[in-house]
């Protein structure tokens, strides 16, 4: 909202990970979130004036495919 209101005419990119993730003994990174509630997630950033929006660490097509169905 701050960002927003501070540059109304820029657009605004939110890419967040899939929640913070869990490091197991192999390295392996697991997200903590589905796409679900993903989704509802960013759906607040959209509210707040994001538009430029995607998933960075822990997300996938699933993932892109919620934020699709927010429109």
């Amino acid at each position: 909202r701050m960002m927003k209101r501070a540059a109304p005419d820029t657009p605004i990119a939110a890419k967040p990970n899939a929640g913070l993730p869990t490091i197991l003994e192999t390295g392996e990174a697991v997200y903590s979130m589905g796409p679900a509630n993903f989704a509802r997630h960013m759906q607040t950033l959209k509210a707040d004036g994001a538009t430029l929006l995607g998933g960075c660490c822990g997300t996938e097509p699933a993932y892109i495919a919620a934020l699709r169905a927010l429109r």
